[in-house]
């Protein structure tokens, strides 16, 4: 029998890792030893089919406890495992199935009381019926990533042992690592303690472990995003919980009745807390939420009766219906100002809470938030709530002190009933409604003050409030419900407050109820002296009114008249003194004043002629002038009732230059000259830019200096360090200066525009700016910032901007970085990653080890003179597909060509269609011309031949002839017409004479059945010919070009070329003569 150590796998070796820990934490002992299994092939029974290589095994021979079974024997891999191979084994203790495994039958380690470690591989993908059945001593398993399901439930028959883990009476630890558990729920693990969810675990269903009673430890590493709906209920053994970061939602009740859960850690990115999900953990001391909770759901924390201290975060926007109900040891709420909605009974039977804060975005309290809280004692509600709930402070029998929201509307049913504590009550006067039995059994309540506004008090409001024995009802309460005030009373039988006093308006709602239930009716009277306006004064603001103070009054009421008559009220406040910024120039305002209760209604008389003044507007004052980056800043005081200003500056020649018009009060003067003086003044225009003020004669002066500019963005670019600047206003421009390393500034750039790129950069190295003004002259006029902006450089990754197919390879072209020494090529291989194969300090290269058809992936990054990479890479890189098609041939524009000793020309190549290549230049004769890049220079006297060469040896020529001479340039015209523009190059030595008598001469000529066309034939003689008789050109062909031969005379022997026409007229005559004269040479 072959035998083998082994090491336990991965699999298993982090289960017992995560156990270990576990245990640690229980004081519970876990421990791995490393065991001999037997792989020995003759061991094993197999079967196959024939002429296929896998096999299944049947049967175990061997006497090992511990079985590794071979992944081939004899030849055959191993793909499955049967029934009876391992059934009812109870020697086996430990079991390791090849990778190679995909397919095992049910009941397969069923009867093997014995087993304790099992791997299972990483081929099945099925954890089958009866699987580990009756295994009595597994106590820990690992459910591998790749299984995909559990037995399959629906053709459960009924017989226990159908379920994979039915009888495992000692399995205690599972590690999940499986992406899909979702049958989890229907497995038998009555006695499991401790539960791994993996990172790979995508989802669990719901009710997955409810009642799991043993159940101690729930460890889950980061990767579940949903913990679902009961997912643990009733599991009492849990102590703490620990939610990864990954998880966004709390499913419901997914902890409810856990009861000994003390601790809970909330992850970062937790979003939601269901209905439900902690309810009755009884246990849980205190709640923390994270930054990211949004909602929290129904009764999601309701009776949690130890929780003393709860954390909101600033990000909670609603929290559901009794969602803290009964949880009877917390101390004190504050609401997050994120927190918008707030459900009903949410802190209902919270007994010992003395403090609330509400957040002011609540416009709400909801129907029993606080009821039953009955250590709460003061209140102080938000402005924005409009509503207070049904028995939303029910039963707070602490409660002693309440502020209501300036913008309260309603106080429903039974609100504040039983509230035993309150003693007096000041509502706000935007309160319209109070709803039946709002203050009933506030039993020590003496002191109502109802403000104007009130509308209704409903039926039995204020029952069973025995102390309080006199309310004013204001005038615009117009229903007064049965019993809303004045008894008590208990079972259907209603008693009178001894002795209550109702007062009131005559006539008003507040009577009739007093006389129709027999209580004391008090006219509610007050009457105070009126008031006197003392001054009206025109100011900037408008017409300001003061008056005299009186004695008991709560305020005052100002009205002004209007052009119909009468008085119109405008103001009511408890000052003595009020400006009216609603006025309007050269108009008369008159006013008059009246006293006010704090109810707001009026308590005096008033002064019926009232008292008048003619708004006319003060000269506006420029409050301030500053220099600033674009300009002069005026800043003006605002004068009511004018439409507009008119700004004005002095000019050299003295009195005053308007500028601007504008509604504003501030204006920024751009026209401004460095270190000039300027004044302002400035008076107010009406909509029709008239003016309708007075200004200040000397006005307000400022001398202006250009501010410093202000290096606004320090950018890192291709190019070095871009720095940008804002605009200086009245400067000619900016000089920039750099900090060198002994310190100081030194200065590097003038320049008109407000922006730089500094290319003079090092990589890596932090280089500190600084700029001022300088006008024309280059003088500087302005200060600067001493201690500049600094931007550390770290050179762009540079870009191919071009890939091109080539002879030679690939050839990468990318852009220049500034600062960089060079650059480090990468190229994609097939593994993967990325590969050097160049540094250079071109940005340019040709990969010549390609393969025509394959793609290259290339990027490339910045180095340093010592070959450090100083930037980033983009890690996509830049691709392209090798295709080489040589060329079959290549032509030149040129077969010969004439130059003169100082000239060049420059040939051109046109390769075979669609073909690429790399063309080589050479020249037979360096002495004559050299050639670089198609451009032939003349070099001396002579003829060369100019070859172009491929890549693959096609060859293209082109005879140059170098004359020691120069070229010269001619028009040969008839009348008014160009007949033709050459040019000849003449060789030194040469002379021309022209003379007015000379004729040009054309004629056709037929030689060897070329038409040589009507060519302007120069003749080059050794003697002048006469005006009368020119000789005939005597032509030897040299070449065509355009349909034009062109050659030399007999005459001299020397050639002449004309290869420069630009223009020729062709002539329908045989012989025409020209009386115009033309250039001719003669050669010595």
């Amino acid at each position: 029998m072959l035998k083998c150590k082994i090491k336990l796998k991965n699999s298993l070796s982090v289960i017992l890792s995560v156990l270990i820990v576990i245990s640690a934490a229980l004081c519970v002992p876990v421990t791995a030893s490393a065991a001999t299994y037997d792989s020995d092939p003759n061991d094993f029974k197999y079967s196959y089919n024939y002429g296929s290589t896998l096999a299944n095994i049947y049967g175990y021979t061997g006497n090992s406890e511990y079985v590794k079974i071979p992944s081939k024997i004899n030849g055959y891999t191993i793909t499955g495992i049967n029934t009876q191979a391992f059934k009812n084994n109870k020697k086996l203790k430990g079991i390791i199935i090849p990778d190679t495994v995909t397919y095992v039958e049910d009941s397969l380690f069923s009867g093997c009381i014995s087993l304790t470690d099992v791997d299972l591989g990483k081929g099945i993908t099925v954890i089958t019926n009866g699987m580990f059945y009756n295994c009595k001593n597994l106590e820990s398993l690992t459910i591998p990533e790749q299984i995909e399901r559990f037995y399959d439930r629906y053709s459960y028959t009924g017989d226990s042992s159908d379920k994979p883990f039915e009888g495992c009476v000692n399995l205690k630890n599972i590690y999940f690592k499986a992406k899909d558990i979702s049958l989890v729920r229907y497995l038998s693990l009555p006695s499991l303690t401790n539960i791994v969810i993996g990172s790979t675990v995508e989802s669990l269903p719901d009710r997955a472990f409810s009642g799991y009673k043993y159940l101690e430890n729930v460890t889950f590493e980061n990767g579940l995003l949903v913990l679902p709906n009961e997912c643990f209920k009733n599991c009492t053994g849990l102590k703490s919980i620990t939610l990864p970061d990954s998880m966004m939602s709390v499913g419901k009740s997914a902890f409810e009745n856990c009861y000994n859960i003390k601790s809970v850690t909330f992850s970062k990115n937790l979003n939601t807390i269901a209905d439900s999900a902690f309810k009755g953990c009884s246990s849980i001391e205190n709640l923390s939420f994270n930054k990211n909770l949004r909602e929290i759901g129904n009764n999601a924390f309701e009776e949690c009766s130890s929780v003393k201290n709860v954390t909101f975060n600033d990000s909670l926007n609603t929290i559901g219906e009794s969602a803290f109900a009964n949880c009877s040891s917390v101390e004190k709420v504050d609401l997050p100002e994120s927190v918008s909605s707030v459900g009903k009974d949410v802190f209902e039977g919270c007994k010992v809470i003395k403090n609330i804060t509400l957040s002011s975005k609540l416009n709400y309290v909801n129907d029993g938030v606080f009821s039953g809280c009955s250590s709460l004692e003061s209140v102080d509600l938000p402005d924005n709530i409009s509503e207070i709930g049904a028995n939303s402070f029910a039963d707070c029998t602490n409660l002693k002190n309440i502020r209501f929201g300036k913008n309260l509307i309603h106080i429903d049913s039974y609100a504040f009933s039983g509230c035993s504590s309150l003693k007096s009550i000041e509502f706000p006067a935007g309160l319209q409604y109070i709803w039946s039995k709002a203050f009933i059994d506030c039993t020590n309540l003496s002191s109502v003050k109802l403000n104007s506004g009130l509308k209704q008090i409903s039926d039995y409001a204020f029952y069973n409030c025995l102390n309080l024995k006199k309310v004013r009802i204001p005038s615009s309460d117009t229903y007064l419900c049965d019993y809303s005030l004045g008894y008590y009373g208990k079972n259907d039988n209603n008693y009178k407050i001894p002795d209550f006093i109702i007062v009131g308006d005559i006539n008003s709602c507040a009577q009739r109820y007093a006389n129709n239930n027999g209580f004391k009716f008090e006219e509610y009277k007050v009457n105070l002296s009126t008031p006197q306006i003392t001054s009206l004064k025109n100011t900037t603001g408008g017409v300001k009114l003061q008056w005299n103070k009186v004695n008991g009054a709560y305020g005052y009421r100002l009205y002004y008249r209007p052009a119909s008559g009468g008085w119109k009220r405008f103001k009511d406040t408890t000052a003595t003194s009020f400006t009216d910024s609603s006025v309007v120039p050269n108009k008369t305002e008159t006013y008059t004043i009246r006293c006010l209760d704090k109810d707001g209604n009026t308590i005096s008389g008033f002064n019926s002629n009232g008292w008048s003044i003619k708004y006319v507007p003060v000269a506006p004052t420029i409050s301030k002038l500053e220099n600033t980056s674009s300009g002069i800043k005026l800043t003006w005081n605002k004068i009511a009732g004018v439409y507009g200003y008119r700004l004005y500056y002095k000019t050299s020649s003295g009195g005053w230059k308007r500028f601007k018009d504008t509604t504003a009060t501030s204006f920024t003067d751009s026209g401004v000259s460095p270190n000039r003086t300027e004044t302002y003044t400035i008076r107010c225009i009406d909509k029709n830019g008239n003016t309708i003020s007075g200004f200040n004669s000397n006005g307000w002066s400022i001398k202006y200096v250009p501010v410093a500019p202000t290096i606004s963005k320090l950018d890192i670019t291709t190019g070095g360090i871009k720095l940008s600047w804002n605009k200086i206003a009245g400067v000619y421009g900016y000089r920039l200066y750099y900090k060198p390393v002994s310190g100081g500034w030194k200065r590097f750039k003038d320049t008109t525009a407000t922006s730089f790129t500094d290319s003079g950069v090092v990589p890596n190295k932090t280089e500190t700016y600084t700029i001022r003004c300088i006008d024309k002259n280059g003088n500087t006029v302005s200060g600067f910032n001493s201690k500049g902006w600094s931007k550390k450089y770290t050179p762009v990754a540079p870009t191919i901007s071009k890939l091109e197919n080539t002879s030679g390879g690939i050839k990468l072209t990318w852009n220049k970085i500034a600062g960089v020494y060079g650059y480090r090529l990468y190229y994609r291989p097939a593994s993967g990653g990325w590969k050097r194969f160049k540094d250079t300090t071109a940005t340019t290269y040709t990969d010549a080890a390609v393969k025509s058809g394959r793609t290259e992936t290339y990027t490339i990054r910045c180095i340093d003179k010592n070959g450090n990479t100083v930037s980033g890479y983009n890690s996509k890189g830049w691709s392209k597909k090798y295709v080489y098609n040589p060329p079959k041939s290549i032509k030149l524009n040129k077969t010969s060509a004439y130059i003169g000793k100082k000239e060049s020309v420059t040939l051109k190549y046109t390769l075979s269609a669609g073909s690429t290549s790399t063309v080589t230049w050479s020249s037979s004769n360096k002495n004559v011309a050299t050639v670089s890049g198609g451009k032939v220079t003349a070099k001396g006297a002579g003829a060369t031949t100019i070859t172009a060469t491929t890549a693959n040896g096609k060859k293209a020529t082109c005879k140059v002839t170098v004359i020691n001479g120069v070229r010269q340039y001619y028009t040969c015209t008839s009348g008014n017409r160009t007949i033709a523009e050459y040019s000849v190059v003449v060789p030194d030595g040469c002379y021309d004479k022209q003379s007015n008598a000379w004729r040009c001469y054309y004629e056709k000529y037929n030689y060897d059945k070329y038409d040589m066309g009507y060519v302007g034939a120069i003749l080059f003689t050794k003697s002048p010919y006469s005006q009368s008789s020119p000789p005939a050109p005597n032509f030897t062909k040299l070449g065509e070009k355009n349909g034009y031969v062109f050659g030399y005379t007999t005459a001299t022997g020397l050639e002449f070329i004309a290869d420069d026409i630009t223009s020729v007229e062709k002539y329908s005559t045989a012989h025409q003569t020209f009386n115009y004269a033309v250039k001719t040479f003669r050669f010595e």
